[in-house]
């Protein structure tokens, strides 16, 4: 329903912006309806940009649902390679006796 609206909505706008770019060629006035072309292009790039925010945190809601939560961080410098972990050698070279 609301991407059939969407659809109509975006051929109106169309048809007055090709109604606008045909008056100007008749007119010569390559100026002629400039702030309605202005209103209709803000309104969609402000409709695009809401859109896209709504898009963006939905995602990031999904991920956050289905990413499990770390409760327990103490195995979190535990691996081979990680450079926090004391070995026996920088042990003492580094006063943690």
């Amino acid at each position: 329903m609301a991407s059939e609206r969407l659809r109509v909505r975006l051929e109106q706008r169309e048809a007055v912006l090709r109604i606008l770019d045909r008056r100007r060629a008749q007119t010569g006035d390559p100026n002629l309806g400039w702030g309605m072309e202005k209103k209709i292009l803000d309104l969609e790039l402000a409709d695009l940009e809401t859109t896209t925010g709504i898009q963006e945190r939905t995602e990031r809601t999904a991920i956050r649902s289905i990413r499990p939560m770390r409760t327990d961080t103490s195995s979190r410098h535990q691996g081979v390679n990680c450079p926090f972990q004391a070995t026996p050698h920088t042990r003492g070279s580094l006063g943690l006796d």
